[in-house]
C-alpha cells in the first residue's frame, strides 16, 4: 500500500493520505437518510463521499483537521492536488450498472429507491386474489412485495429475471433489500 499518515499537531489521530489509486476503489454511493447519490471511494471497507479539492497538501490537511472529529476525513492525491473525502456511515455502494437509470429496452425495468421518503407503504387488492397484498405506492403506481434478500446485487439479479415489460422497484428494508413488482390492476385495499 502506498498510503501515508500525517498527524497534525492539534489532532490526536492521523489523517490517511492515499497516494495511489491502488489504495482505494472509486465508486458511487447512496447516502444513508437522504437517498442521494454521491461520488465516493471505498477504503478499508468503509465509504467516503467527496467533500472538495485543495491544491496543496498543507491546505488539505488544514481543512481535514477541522473535519476530523465529526467526519473522519481521508485525503487522496490527485493531479489537481488533494481530494478530501468524508466517512459516510450507512452509505451503500451502487453497482456500476446502477449509476444510470435502466432503459426501456432492458429485459425488465427497475429503479432503486434508497429513501423511504420516495414511496409510501399501503395495502392493495388485485383482481385474481381474495386477500390484500403488502405494497408500496410510487409515482401513482402500486407495487407488491415479491421478495426480500440480503444484498442489492441479489435484488437486481431477480429484477433482471422478470418477464419482459415488468416494472420493479428495489427498496432498502432495514439491512436487507426488497423487490416490489408493479401491479397494473391494483386498487387500494
Amino acid at each position: 500500500m502506498h498510503s501515508s499518515f500525517i498527524q497534525p499537531s492539534t489532532q490526536p489521530n492521523a489523517i490517511p493520505i492515499l497516494e495511489s489509486r491502488r489504495d482505494y476503489a472509486p465508486c458511487h454511493v447512496t447516502l444513508a437518510g437522504s437517498g442521494e447519490r454521491s461520488p465516493a471511494i471505498e477504503y478499508n471497507g468503509s465509504y467516503y463521499s467527496f467533500f472538495r479539492v485543495e491544491t496543496t497538501q498543507a491546505r488539505a490537511l488544514q481543512v481535514a483537521s477541522r473535519l476530523q472529529q465529526r467526519y473522519q476525513p481521508i485525503l487522496t492525491q490527485i493531479p489537481k492536488g488533494y481530494a478530501i473525502w468524508t466517512l459516510e456511515a450507512g452509505a451503500i455502494a451502487l453497482p456500476k450498472r446502477l449509476r444510470s437509470t435502466p432503459s426501456v429496452g432492458d429485459e425488465s425495468t427497475y429503479r432503486l429507491l434508497m429513501s423511504a421518503s420516495q414511496y409510501r407503504s399501503c395495502a392493495v387488492r388485485v383482481p385474481d386474489l381474495n386477500q390484500s397484498l403488502e405494497a408500496i405506492a410510487h409515482q401513482g403506481n402500486y407495487y407488491s412485495r415479491f421478495k426480500t434478500v440480503n444484498t442489492v446485487d441479489d435484488a437486481i439479479a431477480m429484477a433482471r429475471r422478470l418477464p419482459t415489460g415488468d416494472m420493479a422497484l428495489i427498496t432498502k428494508t432495514g439491512p436487507q433489500f426488497s423487490l416490489w413488482i408493479h401491479e397494473r390492476d391494483a386498487t387500494l385495499a
